[in-house]
């Protein structure tokens, strides 16, 4: 296992609104509506509101971690919001050098069993909440921005018990030690709350684990894999540990 470089970096606040969060998070408010009713939109927007309540004040600076594969430099978490740091999940998969969201999402639905689906049900329905990363790729003449969710999979769909993969589009490391066109995961179990109207998540490491065994077992693109710290040892997310370790698949 090689290590991951990681680094500080100061990034600016900027201003965040009820009203892009709910316009973002439109189609998963209309399947909150379509299987809880009003009372899982108003628990849902609630959390909305709890996330700006904690968000740093815009126009400050925050000193967060970054992370560096080879000269791709990322935020090691997902975020609820774009550019006020509300960590939502860890990227625990990585997928390198073929690997843009449309070469990963199509080995995935080919070869990766069990079968995995969209999360989208209807026309502007999504069972999944929107998220980002942030991710710098400056160093090879790319810009530095946060990159919304481009794809949400899931074995059984939109079922209250399943196994949900999001995808984000790394772009590409260009450099003679780079990573070439990488996208960024996050994968884990979960299963629904009606209490709290929301999927509550049940395991990260062994999840990631099962993926990437899948990969390996059956990708014909699946070329290599290893392991890479990313986050603490042991820290909790979400209420369950996370071991911090994230698998960094190379496709061809």
């Amino acid at each position: 296992m090689s290590a991951a470089r990681i680094m500080e970096r100061k990034v600016l606040i900027q201003e965040e609104s009820i009203d892009r969060l709910l316009r973002e998070n439109g189609d998963y408010i209309n399947w909150l509506l379509e299987v809880g009713g009003q009372a899982a939109k108003d628990a849902y927007v609630a959390q909305l509101n709890a996330i700006l309540a904690r968000a740093p004040r815009a126009g400050t600076y925050a000193t967060v971690s970054m992370n560096q594969l080879g000269t791709a430099r990322f935020y090691p978490y997902t975020y609820s919001s774009p550019n006020i740091l509300s960590i939502s999940d860890p990227i625990n998969l990585v997928f390198t050098n073929r690997a843009n969201v449309g070469a990963v999402e199509s080995q995935i639905y080919k070869y990766i069993f069990p079968p995995w689906l969209d999360t989208r049900i209807k026309v502007g329905y999504r069972c999944s909440r929107t998220q980002w990363v942030y991710v710098d790729n400056t160093a090879t003449g790319g810009t530095a921005q946060w990159v919304k969710v481009n794809s949400t999979l899931a074995i059984g769909g939109c079922s209250f018990i399943r196994c949900h993969l999001r995808l984000f589009d790394g772009g590409r490391d260009a450099s003679p030690r780079g990573i070439g066109e990488y996208t960024l995961a996050n994968v884990h179990y979960e299963i629904w709350d009606w209490n709290i109207f929301d999927h509550v998540i049940q395991d990260w490491d062994n999840t990631q684990a099962f993926l990437s065994e899948m990969f390996e077992g059956h990708s014909p693109s699946f070329a290599s894999k290893r392991m890479e710290r990313l986050q603490p040892s042991g820290e909790v997310m979400q209420n369950v540990v996370h071991d911090g370790l994230a698998t960094v698949i190379k496709l061809t």
